[in-house]
């Protein structure tokens, strides 16, 4: 997907925008409250996977 620098067809980038605003915010919430970095890691995957980075199976906790 970023790799041509578009989005699938289909893709809403309001809702693209929005989930990974949230995974981030979440991540960054729950790091700052239980100074967790292991969240940071899992954050990064989800996104990479959101983005077509990584494959599916790639996000595990």
């Amino acid at each position: 997907m970023l790799e041509r620098q578009e989005l699938p067809a289909g893709e809403d980038p309001e809702q693209l925008a929005f989930e990974l605003h949230s995974v981030l915010l979440g991540a960054d919430t729950k790091f700052v409250l239980q100074d967790d970095p292991a969240v940071l890691d899992l954050a990064r995957r989800v996104v990479r996977r959101r983005l077509g980075l990584d494959a599916p199976d790639a996000v595990r906790g």
